[in-house]
C-alpha cells in the first residue's frame, strides 16, 4: 500500500482479508503481466530490449523507494533486520545449532569490517531478479515485499548485486543482466545517495551470508 501511494512500480492493492472472511491473513492485487521466471529473463531473445534498460529502471525504482520518508515505515521499525542485519542473520543460524566454519568466518568479517550507514531507508529487502515481474519493456511490477525493513539503502543494490541471482551469467553482476556502473549511475541520477562502493560489496558479501544461512 505505501509503495502504491508513492507511484512505484508494484501491483495495486485490491481489499485486504478481515478475520470475518474466514479466509486467514492475506490481501488481493491488481493482476500485472509479465514474466518472473530468471533463466528466460536472462537469456530469452523476446527480453533482449528488457535487459538492455533493466540496471536503469532498477536504479531508479530504487532510488525513488529510498526517497520515501523513513516515517512512513515506522510498522517496520521492531523487525530484527530493522534493528540489526547481522544480528538477525547470526539468530537465524544459532537457531539450527550446526558449526559451519565458512559461515562463522564471514559472521567476523562482516563485524569487523561493516560499513557506516549514512542513511537509514526503507528497504524491499529481496529486490532481485524472480521477484519482479518484467515484460518485454522492463520491470512491469516489483513483487514479494514480506523481507522489507529499515536500514542501508545499499544494502538493496548490493542483494541485486550478490552471486546467487547472476544465475551463473557471473560477469553481470546485476542480476545476471548488467553492470554496476550502469545501477549506480542510474539511482545517484535518480536522486540516490553517493553509492560507496565498498560498503556495497560489503552487502555483497552480507548477501551470500544470508542466503546460505536461509538455505
Amino acid at each position: 500500500q505505501l509503495a502504491f501511494a508513492y507511484e512505484l512500480a508494484v501491483p495495486e492493492p485490491i481489499v485486504e482479508f478481515a478475520p470475518s472472511d474466514g479466509l486467514g491473513r492475506g490481501h488481493v492485487i491488481s493482476c500485472v503481466a509479465g514474466e518472473t521466471l530468471p533463466k528466460r529473463l536472462i537469456s530469452a531473445p523476446q527480453f533482449a530490449a528488457a535487459r538492455q534498460v533493466f540496471p536503469e529502471q532498477a536504479g531508479k525504482f530504487l532510488a525513488k523507494l529510498h526517497a520515501i520518508p523513513i516515517e512512513s515505515g515506522d510498522f517496520l521499525a521492531k523487525s530484527a533486520d530493522s534493528i540489526d542485519p547481522i544480528a538477525a542473520q547470526r539468530e537465524r543460524y544459532d537457531y539450527y545449532g550446526q558449526a559451519h566454519p565458512a559461515l562463522d568466518f564471514a559472521f567476523r568479517w562482516l563485524e569487523k569490517n561493516r560499513p557506516k550507514c549514512k542513511k537509514r531507508t526503507i528497504v524491499h529487502g529481496d529486490f532481485r531478479i524472480g521477484n519482479m515481474l518484467m515484460g518485454e519493456g522492463g520491470i512491469n511490477a516489483v513483487l514479494d515485499w514480506e523481507c522489507s525493513h529499515l536500514g542501508d539503502p545499499l544494502e538493496d543494490l548490493g542483494w541485486l548485486c550478490t552471486p546467487s541471482w547472476r544465475f551463473g551469467n557471473l560477469d553481470k553482476p546485476v542480476g545476471g543482466i548488467g553492470q554496476r556502473a550502469e545501477l549506480f549511475a542510474a539511482y545517484e541520477a535518480a536522486g540516490g545517495q553517493s553509492v560507496d562502493l565498498e560498503a556495497v560489496r560489503w552487502w555483497e558479501v552480507f548477501g551470500s551470508l544470508r542466503w546460505a544461512v536461509l538455505n
